[in-house]
């Protein structure tokens, strides 16, 4: 049986959304998806393989829907994801380790997106980096990370800034 998890809550414009996902377990040798699905995506269906998916699987390979669009080396115990969703440059771009692996380019700025994760193997354990995702905002000389902390109910509470260096 596969597993497919995804947010309560979906990224919406307007924003600037950034994650990360640490692969603490990952055995055996069955899928793994790890992305973003559209608000239009069947969460019924067997995996993220399908219409309105943007992933990288096990494997390495970076997928958009049921085409592989760009490879990198297989997904490890220990590897950092990252992705970044920009509605208005409508792009979304996948990390491994710090590296990106492919940047999706003419993503829809009027749909929701839901992180989700696809896994069939036992034992596969995955944990967010952080509370929550981060939204940020690009200024012309620095970049500037604003954190949100949420309710139970996923509504915004604080909000802290900060530089990234």
């Amino acid at each position: 049986m596969i597993y497919i998890l995804r947010t309560k809550k979906p990224l919406e414009r307007p924003g600037r959304f950034y994650w990360e996902m640490h692969l603490e377990a990952i055995p055996g040798a069955q899928e793994l998806h790890v992305g973003l699905a559209e608000e239009t995506f069947s969460f019924d269906t067997a995996y993220l393989r399908a219409h309105g998916t943007y992933y990288i699987e096990r494997s390495g390979q970076v997928f958009q829907g049921n085409n592989s669009v760009a490879t990198s080396s297989a997904l490890a115990a220990n590897d950092d994801l990252g992705f970044a969703l920009d509605f208005e440059a409508r792009t979304f771009m996948i990390f491994v380790n710090g590296t990106c692996v492919h940047t999706f380019t003419g993503m829809s700025s009027t749909l929701r997106y839901y992180p989700c994760i696809a896994a069939r193997d036992l034992g596969v354990k995955i944990s967010l980096r952080s509370k929550s995702i981060k939204m940020y905002e690009f200024g012309s000389a620095k970049l500037v990370k604003k954190t949100t902390e949420k309710t139970t109910e996923n509504t915004t509470e604080k909000t802290t800034e900060k530089e990234d260096h």
